[in-house]
C-alpha cells in the first residue's frame, strides 16, 4: 500500500468517527429535552395537586367558620399556612378568613396584620374592599381615629365610583352604607361633630341604625359612640332610650348593665332629673370595672348629687367631682370636671376657686383666659403647686417652661416666694448650682425665716461651699427650733459641714449636746456615730456605753447593719477588757446574725479561742471546723486547721 492510499484511509476513518459523534450528540440532546419536558410536566402536576388539596382544606375551614366553629377553623387555616406553599388567590383567602376569625373574637390587634398582608401582597384580590373594611374596623375598635377616618373615607369614595360604574351593585351598596356609618362614628369619636352630624343624619343611615339586628352585631365600641352621639350631640333622648332597651346590646352581660345604667343616667342628667340620674350612676359604678366608664360615672354621679341641691348631697357631689378633676389617667374626664367646677363656683361668685379651675385648664390644656389680672395671686399659688407636681414627677424642664410661660402673666411682684424655692430645687436637680443659689437667695430675701435660712445654707452645702453653709447654719440656734423635723435637718447640716471641714470636735460636741432631742432613726444613727468615734479614739468605756444604749434600743432593730456592727465591736471591747464570757456572747450574736458577714472569720476564730480558753474543746473544734470549711482567707483556714490539730493532740 503506497503513501497516497494510507492518507486516504486515515481521512476516511476520521470522517466516520466525526459522523458517529455528531449522531450521538443529537440523540442525547433530544433525549435530554424529552426528559426535561416530562420532569417539568410532573412538577406542574404536583403543584396543582398541592393547590387543590389546600383548596379542599380551605373549604373545610370555611364550613367550620360558617358553623361558628372558629377554633377548628383557625387551627386548620394555620395548618394550611404552615404546610402548603399557596398561590396568591389561596393565600389571600386563607389570610382573610383568619383575620375575620380573630376580628370576631375581638382580637383586633392580631387580626389587623392579616388584612394588611392581603393589601400588600394581593391588592387585586376580588374582595379587597372587604379586606380594607375589616382593617378599618380594627383601627376603629383600637381607637386609631385618624386611620379609621382615612380608610372609611377611601371606601366611601371607591364604592361610590363602583356604584356609578354599575359594578357589583348590591355588594358595593351594602359596603358603601356600612362604611358611611363607621365614618360618621369615627368623626363622632374624633369630636368632629359637624361631619358626624352631616353623615349620620342621612335618611338611609338612620333607617339602618334603627334596626336592632344591626346594632347587636356592631360591638361595644360602636354602640357607645352611637349613644354618645344621640345623647350629647343630637339630644335625641327618645331614640337613645329605645337603643338602650335592646337586650344584650353590650357584651358580656355585666358590661350591658354598666353601659345601660350610665347612658340612662346621662339622659336623666341632661333632662335635669337629678334623683333618677344619681340612682343610675350608682348602679353603673357597681357594674363598671376600674376603667373610663367607672370614672366618668363617678363624675356624673357627683354632678347629679350637686344638682339635687341639698347640703349633704352637694358636699358629697363636690368631693366626687374634685376627685375626678385630679384624675390624670383620663384627661378628657379631668377637663370636664374642671369645666363643671368653674361654672359651679362662678355661679356662687367664688372667684378664687373658679379661677383656680380655669388656671388649671390653662396650664394643663393650653387654653386662653380673659381677665387674668383679677386672679394673679390665685394663679401664683396654683403655679407653685403645678411646678411642685411636675418636680415630684421629675419633669424639671416642664416646670421651667411652665414658669416662663406663666410668670409674666402674674407679674414679678405677685409671685409666691415658694416659686423661687421650687426654681432653686429644679436647677439643683439639673446640676446648675449657680442658678440654684441665685433663686435660693431670692427665696430667703422674700421670706426671711428659719426655714428659708436653712434652705439657703443647704444649697451652699450642695454647691460644696461648706464654709459659707456652716456660717449660715450657725445663725440658726438649735434650742429655738420647735419643729422636730426642721431641728433634725439643721443639726444634720451642721454635722455634715463640720465633718467636711474636718472639725471633728465641733461635730462630736453637737451630737452630745443634742442627743436627747433626737428621735427614731436619727437617734440610732447618732448613737452609733458617737460609739464608733469613741471606739476609734480608744475611749473603750465611753464607746461601750453608747453601744449598750444602741443595742437595747427597740428602734435599732430596724437597722440590722448597725446592730451587727454593734455586736461585733462590743465583742472586741469586752475581749480587750478580758470579760471573755461577754465577748463570747456578742461575737456569737454577730456571727449568727450574719454568718457570711464582713467579719465572720474573725468572729469564728474568737469564738473558737474563747471556748478553748474555757476548756470547752468540743465547741472550740466545732467553730474552728466551720472556719476551716467556710473561711475565704488562707490565714484563717490554716489557723483553724492548726488549732484543731493542737486541741486533738492535747486531748
Amino acid at each position: 500500500m503506497n503513501r497516497k492510499s494510507v492518507f486516504i484511509l486515515i481521512i476516511f476513518i476520521v470522517f466516520i468517527v466525526f459522523l458517529y459523534m455528531l449522531t450521538f450528540t443529537s440523540v442525547h440532546q433530544a433525549f435530554s429535552a424529552n426528559s426535561g419536558s416530562i420532569a417539568s410536566n410532573s412538577s406542574i402536576h404536583v403543584a396543582a395537586a398541592f393547590q387543590n388539596k389546600a383548596a379542599v382544606l380551605y373549604r373545610k375551614a370555611d364550613n367550620y367558620y360558617k358553623s361558628k366553629q372558629y377554633g377548628k377553623s383557625c387551627r386548620l387555616l394555620k395548618f394550611i399556612l404552615d404546610n402548603y406553599s399557596l398561590n396568591k388567590l389561596n393565600d389571600a383567602k386563607v389570610y382573610f378568613l383568619l383575620g375575620k376569625i380573630y376580628f370576631l373574637n375581638n382580637d383586633f390587634l392580631v387580626a389587623k396584620p392579616y388584612f394588611q398582608h392581603i393589601i400588600f401582597k394581593e391588592p387585586n384580590y376580588s374582595k379587597i374592599y372587604s379586606v380594607v373594611y375589616f382593617m378599618a374596623k380594627c383601627d376603629f375598635n383600637l381607637k386609631n381615629k385618624r386611620r379609621s377616618v382615612r380608610d372609611f373615607k377611601f371606601l366611601v369614595k371607591k364604592t361610590e365610583e363602583k356604584i356609578k360604574a354599575g359594578k357589583r351593585l348590591n355588594y358595593m351598596k351594602r359596603l358603601h352604607l356600612k362604611s358611611l356609618i363607621y365614618l360618621g362614628a369615627s368623626y363622632e369619636e374624633s369630636v368632629d361633630i359637624k361631619n358626624a352630624v352631616k353623615i349620620l343624619n342621612n335618611k338611609k343611615l338612620r333607617y339602618i341604625l334603627s334596626k336592632n339586628a344591626f346594632l347587636l352585631t356592631r360591638g361595644n365600641n360602636f354602640n357607645k359612640i352611637y349613644l354618645n352621639y344621640l345623647i350629647n350631640t343630637k339630644s335625641d333622648f327618645k331614640k337613645a332610650l329605645l337603643v338602650l332597651n335592646i337586650k344584650h346590646l353590650f357584651k358580656p352581660y355585666r358590661k350591658d348593665l354598666c353601659y345601660k345604667s350610665y347612658f340612662e343616667g346621662l339622659i336623666f342628667l341632661k333632662r335635669k332629673q337629678y334623683v333618677f340620674a344619681s340612682k343610675d350612676f350608682r348602679i353603673s359604678l357597681k357594674y363598671c370595672g376600674k376603667n373610663y366608664y367607672y370614672n366618668i360615672s363617678m363624675l356624673k354621679y357627683g354632678e347629679s348629687l350637686i344638682g339635687e341641691n341639698k347640703t349633704n348631697t352637694i358636699r358629697n357631689g363636690l368631693k366626687l367631682v374634685d376627685f375626678e378633676s385630679e384624675n390624670i389617667d383620663y384627661p378628657s374626664i379631668q377637663l370636664s370636671a374642671l369645666k363643671y367646677l368653674f361654672k359651679y363656683y362662678s355661679m356662687l361668685n367664688n372667684y378664687n376657686k373658679s379661677f383656680n379651675c380655669i388656671s388649671r385648664i390653662l396650664f394643663n390644656f393650653q387654653n386662653s383666659l380673659k381677665n387674668k389680672k383679677k386672679y394673679q395671686k390665685i394663679a401664683s399659688k396654683l403655679l407653685y403647686k403645678a411646678m411642685k407636681n411636675n418636680f415630684l414627677k421629675h419633669r424639671y424642664n416642664k416646670s421651667l417652661k411652665m414658669y416662663k410661660r406663666k410668670s409674666f402673666l402674674i407679674g414679678k411682684h405677685n409671685l409666691n416666694s415658694d416659686i423661687y424655692y421650687m426654681l432653686s430645687e429644679i436647677y439643683l436637680k439639673k446640676g446648675n448650682v449657680k442658678q440654684a443659689i441665685y433663686y435660693a437667695n431670692k427665696y430667703y430675701n422674700r421670706n426671711k425665716n428659719i426655714n428659708s435660712l436653712y434652705y439657703l445654707a443647704h444649697i451652699y452645702y450642695m454647691a460644696k461651699n461648706y464654709k459659707h453653709s456652716l456660717k449660715l447654719a450657725d445663725n440658726i440656734k438649735l434650742p429655738l427650733i420647735k419643729n422636730e423635723i426642721l431641728f433634725e435637718k439643721v443639726l444634720n447640716l451642721k454635722i455634715h459641714d463640720n465633718k467636711r471641714l474636718g472639725l471633728k470636735k465641733n461635730m462630736l460636741k453637737l451630737l452630745n449636746e443634742n442627743l436627747n432631742r433626737l428621735k427614731g432613726k436619727e437617734y440610732v444613727k447618732t448613737l452609733y456615730r458617737l460609739a464608733m468615734s469613741d471606739y476609734n479614739s480608744g475611749l473603750t468605756d465611753k464607746s461601750l456605753r453608747y453601744f449598750n444604749l444602741l443595742l437595747n434600743n427597740n428602734l435599732a432593730k430596724k437597722e440590722p447593719a448597725i446592730i451587727n456592727s454593734g455586736y461585733y465591736h462590743s465583742g472586741i471591747i469586752y475581749y480587750k477588757l478580758k470579760q471573755f464570757n461577754n465577748a463570747l456572747r456578742y461575737f456569737t450574736k454577730a456571727y449568727k446574725m450574719q454568718p457570711a458577714g464582713k467579719h465572720f472569720q474573725y468572729e469564728l476564730s474568737q469564738i473558737g479561742y474563747i471556748y478553748l480558753k474555757n476548756k470547752n474543746y468540743k465547741k472550740a473544734i466545732k467553730y474552728y471546723e466551720i472556719l476551716k470549711k467556710n473561711g475565704s482567707s488562707s490565714f484563717y483556714k490554716n489557723l483553724a486547721k492548726s488549732m484543731i490539730q493542737a486541741i486533738k493532740l492535747k486531748n
